[in-house]
């Protein structure tokens, strides 16, 4: 990609020239006087590239639409922490970029949308970067859409990646359109900036549950640090810090990196408190699969990071993201938010079971209709959760359910039992491991009291924080599914 030149020539005349001797005692100087003729030559005539505009190139004489920087070959050498200035133009453009690596280290590549006139409005609107890593035989490294856990506000395409080896490395910037098969895009204002960055949070060894080798302050709702791991023997494990904002119960969220095709590492990752109390466990963490806890109560914890195949070496390297929330913890429904409420032990009979209080809402068509929402965990081994409910009549059951796929060691059974005690049925999803329990369309339903049981499924439960569940239920006077 070139860089915009100081003059460009957009228009050329002929001129004569005309010689005059001027002769003094001291000698004499020749003055070359242009003459204008009139005659206007055609603009887009060219000699050189310079001779054109910044997203174009000299072809046959004349300026055309493009650059130079289409292959692995022709790439454009890149400084580290050098902001430069790129046009996908013309349709289905692909630049190329060459940046030199000493090896190990930890990089964030970002585009933004940008213009070659200080002040004027970014490029299009509808560009859609897509930046991918290469080795020089071509093995993809990492590449990257958005951002690992979603669109960001401030950048179109954020990669974080590692550099396991010393070497040249190449990044291709190219639209989404052509990068996923579709109508090629571009143009003379898909103008883009893309930045290559060191990362200083990574993990350091030796470090240990006892010693993090990183730490991350999480101290803003919603807020994303990354932090990059190399397990870099087999059976290692790297420890983080996440200091939290509060011990007053703060929803947390760990994800990962989904393209990170140049490494080895299958995370996983186990969330302890400081004296040593499991929480969670989650293997395979992707930007799809996650890990979260409804509500820590202390002040930090300890996150440990493995390959989950017991595996290591210099391509066993990825990235955990780290997002904390506001508390208590809480769903957002129609922009408002609604406490999630932890359950309040003892609640492991029927006599005992906790009320749940409905929220009152309504469907856009005006269609009213309650929720009801509640977090807890299995104690112990044999612990169980009651719940109550009023109802009215006729109305119909929803309930939603999330225990291991967020983490949890919880397999949940959940039960329904009518206001006389009497089981009306059981779900279940069969496997321990797998996701909890929904159901739609229940009903209908006798008004008055109806009851929901929790237990754990598997033959020996583990019992204890790690196995938390949600559960989410609501009451129609419809089937919605139907």
């Amino acid at each position: 990609m070139r860089f915009p030149q100081l003059l460009t020539l957009h228009s050329r005349w002929i001129a004569t020239v005309a010689l005059a001797l001027l002769v003094g005692c001291g000698g004499g100087d020749e003055v070359i006087t242009p003459v204008d003729t009139g005659e206007e030559v055609d603009p887009d005539w060219c000699e050189e590239d310079t001779d054109c505009g910044f997203d174009e190139i000299c072809n046959e004489n004349a300026c055309v639409a493009g650059d130079r920087d289409n292959s692995f070959e022709d790439a454009t050498s890149l400084l580290w922490s050098d902001e430069v200035l790129g046009v996908l133009n013309p349709d289905g453009d692909v630049d190329h970029y060459r940046i030199e690596a000493d090896g190990g280290e930890w990089i964030k590549i970002t585009t933004r949308a940008g213009n070659t006139d200080e002040g004027e409005d970014p490029s299009d609107e509808d560009m859609d970067t897509v930046v991918t890593i290469y080795e020089t035989n071509g093995k993809v490294v990492a590449w990257e859409d958005d951002h690992a856990v979603g669109s960001v506000s401030t950048y179109d395409t954020v990669i974080y990646s590692y550099f396991a080896e010393a070497g040249e490395y190449i990044i291709a910037v190219e639209d989404a359109s052509s990068y996923y098969g579709g109508d090629a895009d571009g143009g003379d204002d898909f103008y883009y900036y893309l930045e290559v960055e060191e990362v200083s949070a990574n993990t350091d060894e030796t470090d240990s549950f006892e010693d993090p080798g990183a730490t991350v302050d999480a101290y803003s709702s919603g807020y994303i640090w990354a932090v990059g791991a190399l397990i870099g023997e087999e059976g290692d494990s790297d420890y983080v810090t996440m200091e939290l904002p509060s011990a007053d119960g703060t929803p947390i969220l760990l994800r990962g990196s989904a393209n990170e095709e140049g490494s080895d590492l299958n995370t996983t990752v186990r969330v302890w408190t400081t004296d040593q109390t499991l929480l969670l466990e989650q293997e395979g963490l992707g930007s799809e699969n996650y890990a979260f806890y409804p509500s820590v109560g202390t002040d930090s914890v300890i996150v440990e990071i493995t390959d989950a195949d017991g595996g290591g070496g210099d391509n066993h390297w990825g990235y955990v993201y780290f997002t904390v929330y506001e508390s208590p913890y809480s769903t957002t429904i129609s922009n408002l938010d609604y406490e999630i409420v932890k359950e309040t032990e003892p609640n492991d009979s029927i006599e005992t079971s906790e009320y749940v209080a409905h929220h009152e809402f309504a469907t856009d068509g005006g269609s009213d209709y309650t929720g009801a929402f509640v977090w807890g965990d299995l104690g112990t081994s044999i612990d169980e959760d009651w719940y109550s409910f009023s109802v009215a009549d006729g109305s119909y059951l929803q309930a939603y359910m999330s225990a291991s796929e967020w983490g949890s060691g919880a397999d949940p059974v959940l039960e329904i039992y009518d206001a006389a005690g009497d089981l009306l049925d059981s779900f279940s999803d069969g496997s321990a491991g797998g996701t909890g329990p929904d159901f739609e369309d229940y009903g209908p339903l006798e008004g008055g009291l109806i009851y929901l049981r929790v237990i754990d499924e598997q033959e020996t439960p583990i019992g204890g924080e790690q196995d938390f569940y949600r559960l989410m239920v609501y009451f129609t006077s419809w089937e919605m599914n139907k």
